[in-house]
């Protein structure tokens, strides 16, 4: 708290042993710590104003320096003129000559929150420190933060005193990279871009895949992977790093090779986004986002002078990356393959996707982000697909491994998943079908999706000739996974058929009614189909149960679906 160098090396400061760091004191600057778990170094989010050539500090003289000053900056708070038995304006805001001082502050990486904050003065509990799992939030892990994990850093500050009429209104960002463990200059604050503005070099923001990046562009529109529908709007924003006034330059092309150019200046603290820009994505298949960003302009150390910083989205290649758009009204494609419930040990997942219907697939295009970082991009003729988090990991040292406190978890990042699969009707027309997933931790979800059943099924009758009084007892045996619909049919003596569901309701005969929908198979070893006492009522003959095991949701006539038919025959009163 007492460092009140705007640039500095946290080896210079080592006399601090417990400090707790403010953020970087310009807009658009960048402060680099490191787990300084024996340091018990903390960063704090308190937001401050400098007069800046307004007539604050005319207006603030006859308040209480003491409350007012942090070091040298005039701290947020609300006041009432200096005098005996004051009274605080949040009690009584309605006497004379009040103040109102106050600031936002938002810290978070992409997809966890850090600390959010309204507050006066300085904050008590707003610091944070560098190996917290921030309440073990989805998509942290026990470890806290990573090699080139990154926090966006914002503050809002307010003071208004109606009776001056003055009121000043501030945005500030900074940004947080974490470093590697063998980084020879250690915890710093610099200015950005490796000195190319004139000022000293804190190096590069981080280093990926052998790139040095300096600066990039998270997106928060369409994304890496972004799966959309024909008809849905296409919309472009992004959050720059550093936070700067750089230029953006985003041409996307789509299916058909026609082009859209989105161009212009990201705001005071780097945020971009033009409504105009927006368009309706009428084809579907695989469209290019090409993203470029620029500074040219002025840091908190002058001018950059050429070549200019530039850079792209963190992990694309040539600043490229593709989102996708599906056919309007196609089902979402399916996993065929068997889906374990988590990641396995080594994690890696092997995953077969398959189109919804009968047509067949000539090409697979997938994406795996997590949040901040594009992980990989591939185009493949076949429908297989594996993720390997430990060969991502070499790239992306930030991309949890297998680890824990309490118990071991087979990893804790937020990974999306997201496919699109270009597929060939019967017709010879091409379509589009879409699916994503989430690796949450070591959890794979799929959303509104289902598991393929596989695994043995047979149908048992107790006995095969029965008579009047006799009991029909009928039973599939299971050693099957997976999530199905069971349908149960009888062929009568006649040739005619009945189907009935679990409740012994009988259909129209040679109608369809389910037996069982949606049932996980592995929670069942034994399934009861019937057991029935049968009387003279019932027509001497032969008899022939059939069990149709469909995967969920998917018709009873589309046999390529089909687990399993099973059958067996019994006769009455022969």
């Amino acid at each position: 708290n007492n460092e009140r160098r705007q640039w500095y090396l946290f080896s210079d400061t080592s006399y601090e042993r417990n400090a707790h760091f403010f953020s970087p004191y310009q807009t658009g600057d960048v402060i680099w710590t490191a787990n300084f778990t024996d340091w018990n170094a903390a960063l704090q989010n308190v937001t401050t104003i400098e007069d800046a050539g307004t007539q604050l500090a005319s207006v603030v003289s006859n308040r209480n320096n003491q409350y007012h000053n942090v070091n040298g900056s005039v701290a947020l708070v609300s006041s009432v003129e200096q005098k005996s038995q004051m009274v605080p304006p949040f009690v009584n805001p309605d006497q004379p000559d009040v103040q109102w001082g106050y600031y936002y502050s938002a810290n978070g990486r992409p997809g966890v929150s850090v600390r959010e904050f309204v507050g006066t003065a300085t904050s008590a509990n707003g610091y944070w420190r560098f190996n917290t799992p921030y309440g073990y939030q989805l998509g942290n892990g026990y470890e806290g933060d990573q090699e080139d994990d990154f926090k966006f850093l914002f503050g809002g500050a307010v003071y208004r005193a109606p009776d001056s009429e003055f009121s000043f209104y501030g945005a500030y960002g900074g940004l947080w990279v974490m470093l590697p463990e063998d980084d020879e200059q250690g915890g710093r604050a610099m200015p950005p871009f490796q000195g190319a503005a004139g000022g000293p070099s804190g190096g590069p923001l981080m280093t990926i895949k052998g790139e040095e990046i300096d600066i990039f562009a998270h997106p928060m529109g369409i994304r890496p992977g972004t799966l959309l529908e024909v008809g849905d709007t296409v919309s472009f924003s992004a959050q720059i790093a550093p936070t700067l006034p750089s230029e953006v330059d985003v041409i996307i092309s789509t299916p058909s090779g026609s082009i859209r150019t989105i161009k212009g200046v990201a705001n005071k603290v780097g945020y971009f986004y033009d409504p105009l820009a927006d368009f309706i994505a009428s084809e579907a298949g695989v469209y290019s986002a090409e993203i470029t960003v620029t500074h040219t302009g002025m840091t908190s150390a002058g001018m950059v002078e050429a070549p200019y910083p530039q850079g792209s989205v963190l992990g694309a290649e040539e600043g490229r990356f593709a989102f996708y758009v599906a056919s309007p009204d196609n089902a979402p494609a399916v996993v065929s393959s068997p889906l374990p419930r988590t990641l396995p040990d080594d994690v890696r997942l092997a995953l077969r996707l398959a189109p919804s219907g009968s047509s067949s697939v000539s090409k697979m295009h997938s994406t795996v982000t997590m949040p901040g970082f594009l992980l990989s991009q591939d185009e493949s003729p076949n429908a297989d697909f594996t993720y390997d988090a430990t060969a991502l990991h070499a790239d992306f040292p930030n991309l949890d491994l297998p680890g824990g406190q309490l118990r071991q978890a087979n990893g804790a990042d937020t990974v999306t998943l997201s496919f699109l699969l270009e597929t060939i009707n019967d017709g010879g027309v091409i379509e589009f079908e879409g699916r994503t997933a989430t690796i949450q931790g070591e959890v794979l979800q799929l959303g509104g999706h289902n598991q393929a059943p596989v695994g043995d099924i047979s149908l048992e009758l107790t006995d095969s000739a029965l008579f009047v009084g006799d009991t029909l007892d009928a039973k599939l045996k299971l050693n099957a996974e997976g999530d199905a619909d069971l349908y149960v049919a009888v062929i009568l003596p006649d040739g005619n058929f009945l189907t009935i569901d679990s409740k012994l309701n009988i259909s129209e005969a040679n109608s369809v009614i389910p037996f069982m929908l949606n049932t996980k198979l592995e929670n069942n070893a034994e399934i009861p189909i019937v057991n029935l006492p049968l009387g003279d009522s019932v027509a001497e003959g032969s008899y022939k149960f059939f069990v149709v095991v469909t995967r969920a949701g998917s018709s009873v006539f589309d046999d390529s679906q089909w687990l399993t038919l099973a059958e067996a025959s019994f006769t009455f009163g022969l």
